[in-house]
């Protein structure tokens, strides 16, 4: 497939801007609806929370799809979605499964390819249009530790991506940066990451939390720790002309991660920062 898409890329049809948004959508609307059917709870994120609270729709210039789910609801969405999912080609790839290449959770529509720069996917068909899920989890109350708690889970995860990148596709600069890091994490393996920074989140159940948040990833922030009473409950917000869930304390967690967030950035900020190429299989 790869071969295929670098020699001819006449034989597969690259994905639209607004196409990519409509899969997309497509995949949002069959996961809240799963969710519903088995009393999960979900609430749109980061881009999209911010897409659904200022625009009732995309960012104009966004192209992804973000939600959460409180970690215990998250566990047994990994266990049941695969199995008893009603579209037949979408498909949950769990950050642990062998294709895996991110620390996040994402549903993938089968019927697609893509591409994304400096990655090296194990098998090059399982990736395509995506939306990722991010699961939430407790936090230690105290500052001090949970500073150390962030580092530490901060650091598993770069060290995940270490294991599964494309170290050939990085300029000599990084390379001689990064040389270490990947030799060591090539060894180890991106699970024996993975299982680490599960024994850290271990240690603090959502529910018993004064303080959740989203640290899984590299595009997680310190700043992603906000009080557990915000995704409590949930309201309705339109997103594209549907209703999907949003965290009743939707205004604390957008401020906390953005500050002014129903302020537009200034012009020259609104593109889109991925660099993901997709295409129908």
């Amino acid at each position: 497939m790869i071969d295929l898409l670098k020699g001819e890329s006449s034989i597969l049809r690259e994905i639209s801007f607004e196409e990519h948004k409509k899969i997309e959508l497509d995949i949002l609307i069959n996961f809240a609806e799963f969710c519903e059917k088995h009393s999960l709870n979900y609430f749109l994120a980061y881009g999209t929370l911010i897409g659904a609270v200022r625009h009732k729709r995309f960012i104009p210039w966004d192209d992804d799809i973000d939600v959460q789910m409180p970690r215990p609801d998250y566990e047994k969405f990994v266990k049941i979605y695969n199995s008893e999912k009603d579209c037949r080609y979408y498909h949950f790839i769990d950050p642990a499964d062998e294709d895996a290449v991110h620390t996040m959770g994402k549903i993938v529509d089968k019927r697609t390819v893509k591409k994304e720069p400096g990655v090296k996917y194990h098998k090059s068909d399982s990736h395509g249009v995506d939306i990722d899920i991010f699961p939430i989890d407790g936090q230690p109350e105290d500052e001090k530790e949970y500073r150390r708690f962030y580092l530490k889970k901060e650091f598993m995860f770069k060290m995940y991506s270490f294991a599964v990148e494309d170290f050939s596709k990085r300029t000599i600069p990084q390379k001689l940066r990064g040389v270490l890091f990947y030799i060591i994490a090539s060894q180890n393996g991106k699970n024996h990451y993975l299982e680490k920074a599960i024994k850290i989140n271990e240690k603090y159940s959502f529910y018993q939390s004064k303080y959740v948040g989203s640290i899984i990833a590299k595009c997680n922030t310190i700043r992603d720790r906000v009080r557990v009473e915000c995704y409590e409950s949930y309201q309705l917000s339109e997103f594209e002309g549907y209703e999907f869930r949003i965290p009743v304390g939707y205004d604390e967690v957008l401020t906390k991660l953005y500050g002014e967030y129903m302020k537009l950035p200034p012009a020259e900020e609104r593109i889109t920062h991925h660099s993901n190429k997709v295409y129908w299989k």
